[in-house]
C-alpha cells in the first residue's frame, strides 16, 4: 500500500473513532443529567436513542451529495455542524436544550463512517478493503470503553459540560491535520446534482436482494452490540450499583473478543469468502443465544451471566462487519457513496431501537435479556435461510 493510500486510511479511520466517541463519550453523564435537569430519566434515554437516529439518518444526505460534492469539503462542513451541535449540549439548561444540540452534532457527526467508506473506495481494492478494515473492529471495540471512561472522568474532575470541550477541542484539531494530510480523492468529473438520481440509486440498492443478504444480520448485531455499550451506564452503574470509576471497563470482556474476532475474519475472507465467515458468525450468534437461556434457567440476572453470551455474540459482530464492509463496498463500487451511507444507518438505526429496547427492560430476571437473543439470532438465520432460497450468492 503506497504512501498516499496509507494517508486516507489514516485520516478515514480517525473520522470514525470521532465519529463513535461523539455517540459514548457523554453516556455517563446520562444519569447524573437527571437531576441536572429535573427530568425524568426516560427523556435522557431518548437523547440517545435520537443521537442514533440522527447520525444513521444524515448519513443518508452524506452518502447521497458525496456523488457532487468533494470529499474534503463535505468533511469540513459535517465537522462545523458538529462542533455547533456539541456547543449547544455544551451549554444546555434543560433537557430540550440538549437534546436538541445532541441531533445537530449527531448530524454532523454522520460524515464519519459513512466518508471513510467513502474513502476507501476511491482508492483501495477488494482485498486491502478486507485488511484495513480491522481499524473498524478496533474503533467498534475499545471506544465503548475509551470514550465513556474518558467521559466519566472528566465528569468526576471537571464536571458534565466538559465533555462537550473536549470534544470540541479534538474535532478542531482532526480539521487541521485534514487540511494537510488528505488528498482529494473524487475524481475530476463534475457532475450536476439531481435529486431524481439519488432516489434511483437508493431505490436500486435497496431493491437488489445481495445487498439484503449483507446487510440484515449486520443491522442485528452490530445494533445489538451498539445498543448494549450505550445501556452500560444504566445497568452496571445504576441497577448493579457497580462504581461510577470502575463500570466501564466491563466493556472490555466484549471488547477484546470482538477485536479478535474482527482481526481473524479478515484471513476467513480470504480464504474462504465473504459467504462463509457469515455462516460461521450465525453459528456463533446461536451458540450465545443458547448459554444465555442456560443461564436464565438456573440463575438471575447478573454482570457476568450477561457478559458471559454477549462474548460469544461479540465474535460473531466481529466476524460480519469485515464481511459486510468489504463484501457490499466491492460488490457495489460502482454507488460507493449510497452504500457507504446505507451500512452506517442500517447499523446505528438499529443500535437506536436495542438501547431504548435494552434500557427498559427488566433485570430482575434474566429471560427478557435472554429472549432477545434469540430473536437477533432466529431472525438472522431465517432472514439468511430465505436468501439462499432465492439462489442469493454473496
Amino acid at each position: 500500500m503506497d504512501t498516499e493510500k496509507k494517508k486516507i486510511v489514516a485520516v478515514g479511520f480517525i473520522l470514525v473513532a470521532l465519529s463513535y466517541m461523539s455517540i459514548k463519550l457523554s453516556t455517563p453523564a446520562l444519569p447524573l443529567l437527571q437531576y441536572q435537569f429535573h427530568t425524568k430519566a426516560f427523556y435522557l434515554k431518548l437523547s440517545g436513542m435520537l443521537y442514533l437516529i440522527f447520525f444513521a439518518a444524515s448519513q443518508l444526505f452524506w452518502g447521497a451529495i458525496s456523488r457532487f460534492y468533494a470529499r474534503r469539503h463535505l468533511i469540513f462542513w459535517g465537522l462545523g455542524i458538529s462542533v455547533i451541535g456539541a456547543l449547544t449540549a455544551m451549554l444546555s439548561t434543560n433537557v430540550l436544550m440538549f437534546i436538541i444540540g445532541r441531533i445537530i452534532e449527531a448530524i454532523g457527526m454522520g460524515i464519519g463512517s459513512c466518508m471513510c467508506r467513502i474513502l476507501m473506495s476511491d482508492r483501495l481494492e477488494k482485498l486491502e478493503i478486507a485488511k484495513v478494515t480491522v481499524f473498524f473492529g478496533l474503533i467498534f471495540s475499545f471506544m465503548p470503553f475509551i470514550a465513556p471512561t474518558t467521559g466519566q472522568y472528566l465528569i468526576i474532575l471537571f464536571g458534565w459540560r466538559t465533555i462537550f470541550a473536549f470534544f470540541c477541542m479534538l474535532l478542531l484539531i482532526y480539521a487541521v491535520n485534514v487540511s494537510f494530510l488528505l488528498p482529494e480523492t473524487k475524481s475530476n468529473e463534475k457532475e450536476s446534482f439531481s435529486m431524481d438520481k439519488i432516489l434511483s440509486d437508493y431505490k436500486a440498492l435497496l431493491c437488489h436482494p445481495v445487498f439484503w443478504s449483507y446487510m440484515f444480520g449486520f443491522t442485528l448485531y452490530v445494533g445489538l452490540m451498539l445498543g448494549y455499550y450505550m445501556a452500560i451506564p444504566y445497568w452496571y452503574m445504576v441497577h448493579f450499583g457497580i462504581s461510577d470509576r470502575y463500570y466501564t471497563f466491563l466493556a472490555l470482556f466484549t471488547a477484546i473478543p470482538n477485536v479478535l474476532a474482527y482481526y481473524y475474519g479478515r484471513f476467513m475472507i480470504k480464504k474462504l469468502g465473504t459467504k462463509q465467515c457469515i455462516n460461521f458468525a450465525y453459528l456463533f450468534g446461536a451458540l450465545g443465544a443458547a448459554l444465555g437461556m442456560a443461564f436464565s434457567l438456573w440463575w438471575k440476572a447478573s454482570p457476568i451471566t450477561i457478559i458471559l453470551p454477549l462474548i460469544i455474540i461479540a465474535v460473531s459482530t466481529g466476524l460480519i462487519q469485515p464481511s459486510i464492509n468489504a463484501g457490499l463496498i466491492s460488490h457495489f463500487r460502482e454507488k460507493a457513496g449510497i452504500v457507504s451511507a446505507l451500512i452506517p444507518v442500517f447499523g446505528f438505526g438499529g443500535a437506536g431501537v436495542f438501547f431504548l429496547l435494552l434500557t427498559n427492560i427488566s433485570l430482575n430476571t434474566l429471560w427478557p435479556f435472554t429472549w432477545i437473543l434469540i430473536g437477533v439470532v432466529g431472525i438472522g438465520m431465517i432472514n439468511r435461510s430465505i436468501l439462499k432460497r432465492i439462489g442469493v450468492e454473496l
